[in-house]
């Protein structure tokens, strides 16, 4: 009787765990995604900058970059521009909050993407380094939006939706254009 219960237990864990790998939309759609919404972000780009810089945070705990991170850095690379700006991307490693605030300052992203790896607590040291100065911060996880991202794409019902943290955002001074907040899910007002 033990071993009949092991076995079901473990399979609901798998299709739940199934269930919640399904709801992150795939790198190339975000991708896509980012690219339209450069033109409804204000400062997405610097006037008359050809190119957009994006740092793709991983896991400082990894030695390389994660999967999650090099397929940003990957899709970003393929999709060659977003919007009018051709891509930058560079993969740095996240760091506590002082450290990244100086990885920041010396490279001048226009967007700071994070990959689906990080936790919690480096997603919360990310968004109080980005919370000073006007680098979008972006995210596949929809719990990232939550802690502080103000950008995020998910898949609810089959569906691509984005997500916009309107209080990070304001705090940030990031304003969105022609109306992307009715047609957007606000996390946190």
């Amino acid at each position: 009787m033990r071993s009949a219960r092991f076995p079901a237990a473990l399979v609901a864990v798998m299709v739940l765990a199934t269930a919640a790998h399904a709801e992150e939309l795939p790198v190339n759609l975000q991708v896509q995604l980012l690219s339209k919404m450069s033109t409804y972000v204000s400062n997405f780009g610097l006037p008359g900058a050809p190119a957009v810089k994006i740092l793709v945070v991983y896991p400082a705990t990894k030695t390389e970059p994660s999967r999650g991170a090099q397929a940003l850095s990957t899709a970003l690379i393929q999709a060659g521009k977003l919007g009018q700006y051709v891509t930058e991307p560079k993969l740095v490693p996240a760091v506590d909050a002082a450290k990244f605030q100086a990885v920041l300052a010396a490279e001048k992203p226009q967007v700071i993407y994070l990959a689906p790896e990080l936790d919690e607590k480096a997603t919360g040291q990310i968004v109080e380094a980005a919370g000073g100065g006007t680098a979008l911060t972006v995210s596949g996880v929809a719990d990232h939006v939550k802690l502080g991202v103000v950008l995020g794409f998910s898949l609810v019902e089959s569906r691509p939706r984005v997500l916009i943290n309107l209080k990070q955002a304001q705090k940030q001074k990031i304003v969105f254009l022609s109306g992307l907040v009715k047609h957007s899910v606000v996390v946190d007002r």
